[in-house]
């Protein structure tokens, strides 16, 4: 592909078999006449590729913009120079797209307990809503890919069962989605207390920002564990048997609070010294000058990647000046309201009567 580097565009290459982003010294010296300057100094080490053994005499940072019809996504990657390359171009490693995987992760003793006391009211053992053929397929579907996944996992046939709540299957954006209704459930769990940031607080911050990144993470209760005395009580039933949740599912109570918490002792830090915002799954990062910009991004992932926490890519905006965040369209002049959210409203037509006021 290509991609903008200094204000000229240059080929990338993705490599998902390289542990590491790469680049030539060659091609720099051809294109980047003080890429010297920048080069940061390490020791030279030789690293055995396809094409016999290449020598490293440092690396280099270069912000890198890849051009998207949605936003420019902009990254800030660390590229390894070396001595004897002969591609043409700049290689993104496995050291970043590991950021932005596309798989669900495995959680590192992120679980959540579930408690709703004994005995189980008769309310939770739930039989399976009827469903048309169209959505029994529909229902199959989306069972199989939480399989595929290890989201799930089948009830066998001498497990006993005191709780079953029904999946059934709703449509959004002309696409289908599993919906368990965890109502009942949730009306017995007990609360997990945590206190939920303030939309209002955090926009006034974005407000004063002239640059402004969003990142969305993936499938986020997908990406923490349910404790083992806990998954007995998050078991589904539909017309093609019992399945149980192995992961936080969608709709059940505390689960918000949860994973707020949990991000709040990761990022501890970066949210103290104010120039991070995060609400449940949805991080903004938002600084003053560029230079401080990217290193924010940079320190971001750098934590994410060992707590294997993936990002959605697609749901990124990288240093804009104006976005949509947390509902709401942000930027370093103006706080409005996204008019998506309030299109309903504005396009009735006026009430002419009390009735209809």
């Amino acid at each position: 592909m290509t991609v903008y580097i200094d204000n000229s565009q240059h080929p990338l290459i993705i490599d998902s078999g390289a542990h590491c982003s790469i680049v030539g010294k060659n091609y720099l010296h051809n294109h980047f006449p003080n890429w010297e300057k920048k080069l940061l100094q390490t020791k030279a080490k030789n690293s055995k590729g396809s094409s016999g053994k290449k020598t490293s005499i440092g690396t280099i940072i270069k912000g890198i913009i890849i051009p998207h019809r949605k936003g420019n996504i902009r990254l800030n990657p660390e590229f390894v120079v070396l001595d004897d390359s002969h591609i043409q171009g700049f290689l993104l490693g496995t050291d970043y797209q590991r950021m932005y995987g596309i798989d669900i992760c495995n959680s590192n003793n992120r679980h959540i307990t579930i408690d709703v006391g004994r005995p189980y009211p008769p309310i939770l053992r739930r039989p399976p809503y009827p469903a048309i053929l169209e959505t029994s397929k529909e229902i199959e579907k989306h069972i199989n890919e939480l399989l595929d996944i290890d989201i799930i996992r089948k009830i066998v046939h001498n497990e006993i069962v005191e709780i079953t709540t029904p999946a059934i299957i709703t449509l959004h954006d002309d696409k289908s989605r599993l919906f368990v209704d965890f109502r009942a459930l949730n009306s017995y769990t007990k609360a997990y207390r945590y206190p939920m940031p303030r939309i209002s607080h955090a926009l006034d911050k974005l407000e004063k920002a002239k640059y402004i990144t969003k990142m969305d993470c993936m499938k986020v209760f997908h990406q923490n564990g349910v404790k083992p005395n806990s998954t007995k009580l998050l078991r589904i039933i539909c017309h093609v048997g019992i399945y149980e949740y192995t992961r936080i599912p969608f709709g059940i109570k505390n689960a918000p609070a949860h994973f707020q918490r949990m991000m709040d002792t990761i990022f501890q830090e970066e949210i103290l010294e104010v120039w991070m915002v995060v609400y449940i799954d949805d991080i903004s990062i938002y600084s003053e000058t560029w230079e401080d910009h990217m290193q924010y991004i940079d320190i971001v992932l750098s934590k994410c990647t060992p707590i294997n926490l993936k990002i959605s890519l697609k749901k990124c905006n990288f240093g804009q000046q104006e976005l949509l965040a947390l509902g709401n369209k942000v930027s370093s002049l103006s706080l409005s309201i996204d008019q998506n959210k309030v299109a309903a409203v504005l396009q009735n037509p006026v009430p002419k009567n009390i009735k209809k006021m």
